[in-house]
């Protein structure tokens, strides 16, 4: 079971890891419609919310963009957060990563990527988000396998690892296709 975030004078620190969806692309501007962004304005003066998302990243340690051999991924482990919100998948379900034997491993590299923000000194709650519904196969996305395979697999290991659960994908089922995702 996850730890209470803090109380105390000062800010709640939030990291947010992620991909394209975490890091804003394709908002008009991100340091304003990020989900980071609008996080940090509706939670205010109390909390201090960090972008550390990073296009076209994989969750899977052997996917074409690893997010954990990148800088933003290191800047993450830095950051001195009292939770982690964990948005990563959707560049997963691409038919070049979403293969045997890759895929076998999601379940693993989520549960390593978890326990690797934990362990961390400021020990965070870990706050699990399922990929998005996406609408049109852009960059090859695929959402057979987002809604299909990836988004239960995060459901299970949040369920699992005592993380507290955002469901993205159930949250954005039925909007009509000028969604950016």
């Amino acid at each position: 079971m996850e730890q209470s975030i803090k109380d105390g004078a000062d800010p709640v620190v939030v990291a947010c890891v992620g991909d394209s969806i975490t890091e804003g692309i394709g908002a008009t501007r991100a340091d304003q419609y990020s989900y980071p962004a609008q996080l940090q304005r509706l939670l205010g003066e109390g909390y201090a919310v960090h972008n550390y998302g990073a296009s076209g990243m994989t969750l899977l340690a052997e996917g074409d963009y690893p997010y954990i051999r990148q800088e933003r991924y290191a800047a993450s482990l830095a950051c001195p957060c009292d939770a982690v919100i964990l948005m990563l998948g959707t560049n997963d379900s691409k038919d070049q990563n979403w293969k045997s034997p890759y895929k076998e491993k999601y379940e693993q590299d989520l549960r390593d990527l978890i326990n690797a923000y934990r362990a961390l000194p400021s020990h965070p709650v870990v706050i699990l988000a399922t990929s998005p519904t996406a609408y049109s196969r852009n960059w090859s996305i695929n959402d057979e396998v987002i809604t299909g395979e990836i988004a239960p697999l995060q459901r299970k290991v949040a369920a699992e690892m005592g993380c507290t659960l955002i469901d993205a994908n159930s949250g954005t089922r039925g909007l009509d296709g000028s969604v950016y995702f």
